[in-house]
């Protein structure tokens, strides 16, 4: 039988909450909060993203508006991604140099924790944790630097494609193709799960530029127009309230300026970027979801004590 702990008993210890805070000071010496203190008393809520900030936007989530907000054909909310841009979250990860405030990876956990909270469904993870830090790891350029800018004030969105029916999320397992033309590159292929596709600006594509299916090499990143006649995308809910695309790309012609990592050589920003981030935000995004599992911890409980 399971056993409800008592009424008493505190969801969450703060004593463990503080060996928590004090161990990661102990593993990242040196990092100090907008208030200016360092070790365990700058992770105290009042760093960058700010505590009360975070807290009255998911606070304010509530369920029946969460529900509204899938239901809607965009999937998210507008006005609460201005929001995030007005509050800095938009800017926070990316370095100073592109316009970005350097966050690190205790203030994305602590944003993620906050997300996971709310179970917040905007595309933050694909644009942000993904796909704009994706283009700050690829070669200065006048398009990657228009979309950066772009995403940080909030008027684009991104995503990136990468995964292929039958690869079974394996990055160097390409097939859609980018052929050299006259004045720049043809594509042909698809891509499947796309998480964001369908409420992304611009589309960050792998595409194999030489080689063969499996090999590491060979394998670049291209900018695609997702409305472009000869670009099929099919937007669809996931079964977390998120939203991914199928991807189809015909024929499409590029500029060479399309290209925006090294040709050939993108296959180390792909696996860099998508599996530690990807799970690097999940993993935060769950451990925050209190807003719903601990209601149904304790109701299922109850339950069984009956």
């Amino acid at each position: 039988m399971i056993r409800r702990p008592p009424r008493s008993t505190p969801l969450y210890s703060s004593a463990a909450s503080d060996v928590y805070k004090r161990q990661t000071y102990e593993k990242s010496p040196g990092i100090t909060s907008d208030n200016g203190c360092d070790g365990p008393s700058a992770y105290c809520g009042h760093d960058f993203v700010g505590q009360g900030n975070y807290i009255g936007v998911t606070e304010n989530y509530a369920s029946d508006k969460r529900r509204r907000i899938i239901a809607e054909s965009k999937g998210f909310d507008e006005e609460i991604w201005k929001s995030f841009s007005e509050l800095g979250w938009l800017a926070l990860p990316f370095p100073e140099k592109f316009g970005g405030f350097g966050g690190g990876l205790i203030d994305l956990m602590i944003l993620m924790k906050a997300f996971g909270r709310g179970l917040i469904v905007e595309p933050y993870v694909s644009t942000i944790v993904i796909g704009g830090n994706i283009l700050t790891f690829c070669p200065e350029g006048d398009l990657r630097n228009s979309i950066l800018s772009s995403i940080i004030s909030g008027n684009k969105k991104v995503s990136f494609a990468f995964a292929e029916l039958g690869s079974r999320f394996n990055p160097y397992d390409v097939i859609t193709s980018a052929k050299e033309s006259s004045g720049g590159w043809k594509i042909n292929g698809q891509k499947t799960v796309v998480f964001g596709g369908g409420q992304a600006d611009y589309i960050l594509l792998s595409a194999r530029t030489s080689g063969n299916r499996l090999d590491k090499s060979g394998i670049s990143i291209f900018c695609i127009d997702p409305k472009d006649k000869n670009v099929e995308v099919q937007d669809y809910p996931t079964v977390d309230g998120f939203r991914a695309a199928e991807i189809k790309i015909k024929g499409l012609n590029l500029g060479n300026n399309a290209l925006v990592s090294e040709q050939d050589k993108a296959l180390e920003i792909i696996e860099l970027k998508t599996k530690k981030g990807f799970y690097d935000y999940k993993s935060k995004y769950t451990k925050g979801m209190t807003k719903y599992v601990i209601p149904c911890l304790l109701y299922t409980s109850d339950a069984a004590d009956e």
